[in-house]
């Protein structure tokens, strides 16, 4: 958690640095992001929540995916 903590704080810092404050700024898309929202409409994503649901959508650069609740393991962290 801590590796978590302190990767998280390094990214903002830079973001201050780089005076990221644009939503179309690199250093900002780069970062995966999770947002609750309705399933983007026009996007060929498979989704099992019903349209009129908000459910997790997952962003980086310009890939958009649906989160589907999969067990991706416990994975070890870089340190």
């Amino acid at each position: 958690v801590i590796t978590i903590d302190v990767h998280s704080r390094d990214v903002i810092e830079g973001f201050v640095i780089h005076r990221v404050n644009e939503a179309a700024d690199f250093r900002w898309g780069s970062q995966l992001r999770f947002y609750w929202q309705s399933c983007p409409p026009g996007d060929d994503l498979v989704s099992f929540t019903p349209d009129e649901h908000k459910t997790c959508v997952i962003k980086i650069c310009d890939w958009i995916t649906v989160y589907l609740y999969e067990y991706v393991g416990n994975v070890g962290r870089l340190v």
